[in-house]
């Protein structure tokens, strides 16, 4: 019972009809191989660098290419047992009936359960999981040795240490491209935590 604002998928067979065939590779129907999501590109490095007193450290991690197709929590509300369900602001940019919204990211929400309708994997919503993230900034300053030993030290050193301070990725924004974990919550009673920003001071004292 399909209608307006709901995903239209393509006759790949040319039968006419959308259709799974036997789900064999001799009788596939309207399926078809669409995206791989394994890393296949996984990088890192390192930077570190010294002036004077101060030091730096930048470590950058990433994946270079990688598919991902999203249908549990990215998508409540598009699918089924939507009522009661929490709905993202992005996810927002939906067809709607009154005509608001005439070019829509997502299609139309359902208040009911019409099982995987708009839900099947398809090219329109496979996602780009590469990314490039800045894992850990660290910034320091040694106190010249002649200003330590006048208050008995040998060495005293201080530092600001930053982690996660920047993703650069087209992955949906409500998802972590490092942990791509979409669960299906009332399959798994488990959601990802999200991602955090930390920021921390330290002194290192040698007497």
């Amino acid at each position: 019972n399909w209608s307006i604002g709901d995903i239209r998928y393509k006759d790949l067979d040319g039968s006419g009809d959308i259709t799974e065939g036997s789900m064999t590779l001799d009788n596939p129907g309207d399926l078809k191989i669409i995206g791989n999501n394994t890393p296949r590109y996984n990088y890192s490095f390192k930077l570190d660098a010294s002036w004077n007193n101060f030091d730096i450290s930048v470590l950058f991690s990433g994946v270079g290419k990688r598919d991902l197709w999203m249908n549990g929590v990215l998508t409540q509300g598009i699918g089924f047992f939507s009522t009661g369900s929490n709905v993202w602001e992005n996810t927002l940019d939906c067809y709607r009936n009154d005509g608001s919204n005439p070019s829509p990211y997502w299609p139309k929400f359902y208040l009911s359960d019409h099982g995987w309708k708009n839900l099947r994997p398809q090219t329109r919503y496979l996602m780009n999981g590469a990314y490039c993230r800045l894992k850990n900034l660290r910034i320091g300053y040694t106190i010249p040795e002649h200003l330590t030993r006048k208050i008995g030290m040998s060495n005293l050193y201080v530092y600001l240490n930053m982690d996660n301070l920047l993703t650069f990725t087209k992955l949906n924004e409500n998802m972590d491209p490092e942990n791509p974990a979409d669960v299906i919550p009332w399959q798994t009673g488990d959601l990802p935590y999200p991602l955090s920003k930390s920021f921390s001071m330290g002194i290192s004292l040698t007497f």
